[in-house]
Parts: structure tokens; sequence; C-alpha cells
């Protein structure tokens, strides 16, 4: 059988055995060159296709069986497929940590004006149907609109639309379990679904079902961590039975995913790790790149390996999903790190809604001839006045180190627009992949609605994701790949001038959260062609450079890693004030912001403007006028200066 996952081709592996694949690399033209070579601006493609949408919900009985089958129908046809699964938020410490109003509506528009029909179907007990209407009023076909026991119904509407035969191979598939202690197993079975090209029913639906889809053409079902009974109906039915694989008396999530992979890594492209939530709403971007879910919540920690095993059979050691285990843990970064892998994550539940813009890149276009952030600063002549006054930088260094986060940039966006604001904003090469539209803000001049020069981009930790970067945790020799591919993918987005020249660590000192127990591969950073870094090595201290190499200067920041607001922005940033004038001091003041904390979900809105008083504060001087807001790389020539001058 033909792979149905062909995609570009693969990174050379590194020399430990493992590459970093190009599951997230859009398949391109290299518009910036066919420029070059043309008077004439580039163009981007005319819209052309069609996407199959699925809208349901999580309660659905058979959500996670459907996807698969919707997955590989579409490739067959020639269409592409994206589904939008609603998740019911959670929360943790009492606040919201995902909610469907993240960007969705707006990612929904944006990534239906690259078809030119969007093909609608639903399978969902509301009667409120998500982007039905749009899809209508944009001239789109609805295909099918059915609930969860009109799932034989739904099928063949969807295989008639395409005029194209019910497979005659069934595979059965568990409904969700009605208690919180049991295994929900439907959602990491879809490679037994879509490999195959089977059409997959459940157990709950299954008398039915089997009756009529024999009735349809149907020959034989497999039978997958179902129970006896459902065989038994099978038979009655007349199709022949086959059993995949059954529900062991200790069986837990990491057995039963590590015997799916087993079937099916050969054809997989990657690996992804991720609780049944979030694997189930990002079910279509899973089913679209070949990837295999892997998942453990109790021995998280020995299960990296077996993660890092599979992950080595597919050439592909980005690793895809969330840190949720017995809860949401970055540990489970840090030790997937220690097995050569980073973590591309989703975030609970999957906060992006929509995947499919990933692979409809914008041209860079304009951008070719766009200033970088860094090519409109303070002047040498303003930051030596600056030094031989006693002033004192101030950055604020906004951070997210993974896709989960950005639904909280367009209220960095509106922050940064208020006169006299300034930051550092560290995010990953997904945040250019998936939101293009917004990152391209950070190039545009406040004068025509962007927020440049406010904003300097930095990247964040292994660039493509995030990964813990002290020695001892992932090796030298991947986080360069790591960092080298996402500067290759930033270029293919906004060119290479506008590439970031900073960068920023999730965990370089304080692995596992321990402040100051780790190394920081320095090197590492200096050899992937940064000009500068700002580091966790000796947080919380007066300023200094931790680092240096020829013109590559690594500086400490002043608050303590993943900032979360322990204290008032505010009031931090006047106790270092009042700290450094007390003694005398020259230096800056550099915050980490973990911007999650603080835009992300309702409960820390409110906390977005302690960032902004404090910003605000800085802006006019503080109490002893000796303060002034920077942006990281402005921080870093005055501390040059500083340390030229003898002040520092």
């Amino acid at each position: 059988m033909n792979d149905l996952f062909t995609r570009s081709e693969f990174l050379k592996a590194v020399p430990a055995g493992l590459g970093f694949g190009s599951a997230l690399r859009s398949q391109r033209p290299n518009l910036e060159q066919s420029a070059a070579e043309s008077k004439s601006p580039a163009r981007s493609p005319a819209r052309k296709g069609s996407l199959l949408f699925f809208f349901a919900d999580e309660k659905g009985p058979a959500t996670g069986a459907v996807v698969p089958v919707l997955g590989w129908l579409a490739h067959k046809a020639g269409v592409d497929f994206e589904a939008y699964i609603c998740i019911r938020p959670k929360t943790w410490a009492g606040r919201i940590l995902a909610f469907n109003g993240n960007g969705h509506r707006e990612q929904f528009y944006y990534a239906a004006n690259f078809y030119q029909k969007v093909l609608y179907c639903s399978l969902t007990e509301s009667p409120a149907l998500q982007f039905k209407r749009e899809v209508m009023a944009f001239g789109g076909d609805i295909v099918s609109t059915r609930k969860p026991h009109e799932l034989v119904d739904f099928y063949l509407d969807v295989f008639s639309y395409f005029d194209t035969r019910l497979p005659g191979d069934l595979v059965l598939l568990p409904s969700r379990p009605s208690a919180e202690d049991r295994l929900w197993i439907q959602p990491y079975c879809y490679p037994d679904v879509c490999f195959p090209r089977a059409l997959a029913v459940t157990d709950d639906c299954a008398e039915e079902a089997f009756k009529r889809l024999k009735e349809a053409g149907a020959r034989r079902v497999a039978l997958l961590y179902c129970s006896d009974r459902a065989a038994e109906l099978a038979r009655q039915a007349r199709l022949s039975v086959d059993t995949i694989d059954l529900v062991q008396p200790d069986d837990n999530y990491g057995a039963i995913t590590s015997r799916i992979a087993d079937r099916w890594i050969k054809r997989a492209k990657g690996v992804a790790f991720a609780d049944p939530s979030c694997i189930l709403k990002w079910q279509a971007y899973y089913v679209r790149e070949g990837l295999i879910t892997l998942y453990e919540p109790a021995d998280w920690r020995p299960f990296a390996k077996t993660v890092r095993r599979y992950a080595g059979q597919t050439g592909n050691n980005l690793i895809h999903g969330n840190q949720v285990v017995d809860r949401m843990n970055d540990a489970v970064i840090a030790e997937l790190s220690k097995e050569g892998l980073v973590m591309s994550l989703a975030g609970p539940d999957a906060r992006i809604g929509i995947t499919v813009q990933s692979r409809k890149p914008l041209p860079v276009d304009w951008l070719r001839n766009a200033h970088a952030p860094w090519e409109e600063e303070y002047t040498d002549a303003f930051l030596l006045e600056q030094a031989h006054k006693g002033g004192i930088p101030v950055c604020f260094l906004l951070y997210a180190s993974d896709l989960g986060h950005l639904p909280t940039l367009p209220r960095v966006l509106d922050l940064m627009l208020v006169e006299g604001m300034k930051c550092g904003l560290a995010f990953p090469s997904t945040w250019y992949e998936f939101e293009p539209q917004s990152v391209e803000q950070l190039y545009i001049p406040v004068d025509v609605g962007g927020v440049y020069p406010n904003v300097e981009p930095l990247i964040v930790s292994a660039g493509i994701g995030a990964a813990t970067e002290a020695e001892g945790y992932l090796q030298a020799s991947l986080l360069a790949t790591a960092l080298g591919e996402a500067k290759r993918r930033i270029a293919s987005y906004v060119g290479q001038r506008l590439v970031p020249i900073g960068y920023y660590s999730f965990t370089d000192a304080c692995p596992m959260g321990k402040h100051q127990s780790g190394q920081p591969p320095f090197q590492t950073f200096e050899e992937a062609g940064f000009d500068y870094a700002i580091s966790y090595k000796d947080e919380t201290e007066n300023a200094r450079i931790v680092y240096q190499s020829g013109k590559f200067t690594v500086l400490n920041q002043q608050n303590l890693h993943w900032y979360q607001g322990r204290k008032f922005v505010l009031g931090e940033l006047q106790d270092w004030e009042k700290r450094m004038d007390v003694d005398g001091l020259h230096g800056w003041i550099i915050f980490g912001i973990d911007t999650p904390f603080y835009g992300l979900a309702p409960g820390y809105i409110r906390e977005l403007k302690s960032v902004h008083d404090a910003m605000s504060y800085a802006a006019t001087g503080g109490d002893r006028k000796r303060l002034f807001l920077a942006k990281p790389h402005e921080v870093v020539r005055y501390a040059r200066i500083l340390q030229q001058t003898g002040k520092l």
C-alpha cells in the first residue's frame, strides 16, 4: 500500500543518530529568489483546491474514530483536511488554561481564504454548529450535519459526496469511557484506521452499524480494544472477524500506545506525546503529518526512553504534543531532553484550534525590504551619555517557549502600541508558521498599524520547540541542529535579514526548576550564530556579563526564571531601582516575563496591566530619573559600553 503521508525530505541525521524531521515545514516555492530574478513583485499562488472541514466535540462517542477516516478520504480525493474538535476548558490553580476563543475564529477565516471551497461536515448533538453559517456564506458545500448516533448515515453522506465507495474493511474502536479513571484509548487508535484506509465505527453503535455496513459492502471487521460481545455482533452480521489487540489486565497508556506504535512505526514520519484531550483536538494534524502518539502519565520518566526509541526509528526527534502527565509538568521536557528529544508543545488541550494554515505560507514579498527591529535603536552617543549619567536600561523580555502560548501574541501587540513602550519577545519558529499574519506586525511600522520598532524578536529554547538546554540534558550537537533549523524556517517566512540575532533560554542554568544547578552551553549558542543571549545564569544577581567570546555576549537577568507575578512587577522594579541607587551600581535591569501568565486566559489578563504599569514607570525615568526602557540588543550594546568605560 502506498504511503499516505508523503512530505518534504527529512534533514540528514545528526551524529547522535536522530534528525529534526520536517513535519512542520511548509511546501513552499522560493518566492524570495524568484522575486530577485524578476522585476515584477512576487505573487502568492492563487487560491485553489478544497478543504474538507470537520466539526465535532470531544464528548461525541465516535469523534476520534471519524477524524482518521476523513483524513485518508481527503487525501485520496485530493483535498486538504482539517478538524475542529471543541474541548471544554480545563483549569489549573483556579485559572482557565484553554478556551475556544483563543483566536480560533480568526484562524478559521484565515485558513479558509486559501481555498476555493470549504466542504463542511459535522457530527455532534449540539444544534449550534460552529463555522457552518460562515461556510455557507463563503460559497462552500455542506456535506453532512449528523448526530453521533447517525454515524453510518454520516459516512454514506461524505463518501457519496466524493463519489467513493465505502471500504470493505471496518475497524471497531472503543467509545469514550464514562468513568474518569478508565483508559480513554480511542484518540490513540487513528494509525489503525488511516494507514490501512479502513472505516472506523465505535462499540456503542456496533450492532446497527455492522448490519447496515454489511448491506453497503463491508466484508471484514477488525476489533481494537473492544469486548467479545462486539465479535459476536459482527458474526451475526455475517462479517469475518479479526482481533488486532485487546486490553490486558495490567495495561496502561504506555503499553497500549507502544503496541500501536509497533504496528505502524515503519510508516510514521514522527512521534507525538500527549494526553487524550490534546491528541483528539490535534488529531487531524497528526493524521496529515503521519505522526504516531505515545503516552504514559504515571511512569513517564522511564517512558522517555521508549519515546526516544520510537522517534529514532522515524529519524525525527521533534516530539509534538504536551507535557500533561499526572499534571502539567515541565520536567517531562527535561526527561525527553536527556534522550535527545525536543518538544513542540501545543499546550494543554491544544490551544491552537486550526492547524492547516501551517501549510499555507504567505509570500516574503515586502518583508525583503523591511528593516529589522535591531536596525532602529538608541544611538551609541545616547547610550554613552547614559553610561556617564548612571542611566539604567530596563528591558522587559516577554517569552513563550511553545506554540500553545501563541494566543498571547495579540495582547502583547496591543500593549506595545502604547506610546513609549518597547520590549523583547522570545518565541519559537512555529509562531512564524502558524500565524505569520500576526508575527509580521513586528516589522510593520507603528504609523501604519504595526509595532515596529518597539518589539525585538528573539529565538527561544531549542528554536523549533522547548528543551532543557543545560549541559547534561539535550546534547550540544542536537541543540545546534535544532537552532539552525529554526533559523532556516524563520528565514523562509521573513527573509534571512530578519532572522533574530538574540537568544533566550528555557532552562539553561536551572534544569528541573532548580536554581543555578546547571551549566549553560554558551559555546553552542555562539556557534549557532547569535550575537547575544540572555541567560538564567546568575539570575537575581547584579547586572553582569556571564560569558563573552568575541562579539558574542551573554547577560544575566534580574528576576527569577519563569517569573509569574510573585510580586507586582512594578514593585519588583522599584526594589531594583532602589538597590542600584543605594549601592551606586551601574548596569541594567532585565526582567524575563513568562508571558502566558500575563496574557493567555481571562484569569491572567489583569496581570498584563502590571507589566504595562512597570513599563510606563521605566519609560518616564522612575523615581530617581535613571531608568529608560530598552530592547534586549540595546541593553547588550549598553553592557559593552559599560565594560569599555570601566563602569561595569
